[in-house]
């Protein structure tokens, strides 16, 4: 019974359903930045410095790869603080399902 009223605890929202555009914005950058990684190696890492003919071009790679990383690190962060915060949303699965469940309580 207790971890029935931590998981209600933790999937409960009061958020808006505006919340949506956060969480659509969290898993398009997971999404995105996942296929870039498999479809464009060579692009995405020293080929694009090579390219423009830019001197070391190793090193300037790493360091664009980096700066990269960091603000679609930051950005994931910052999306998945707020939805912790907020919560998922009244467009959810979570909010659903506690949802079916408190009016299938209400009716027993």
């Amino acid at each position: 019974m207790q971890t029935n009223r931590i998981l209600d605890y933790l999937s409960g929202t009061s958020a808006p359903g505006a919340v949506i555009l956060i969480r659509f914005l969290t898993g398009s950058i997971f999404l995105s930045e996942g296929i870039q990684k498999f479809l464009y190696p060579a692009d995405l890492g020293v080929g694009r410095f090579e390219k423009l003919g830019i001197i070391y071009p190793s090193i300037s790679a790493r360091f664009w790869k980096f700066a990269h990383e960091a603000r679609t690190d930051y950005s994931m962060i910052m999306s998945l603080i707020f939805l912790l915060i907020v919560g998922a949303g009244s467009v959810s699965l979570d909010y659903t399902i506690i949802k079916k469940r408190s009016c299938s309580d209400a009716n027993a």
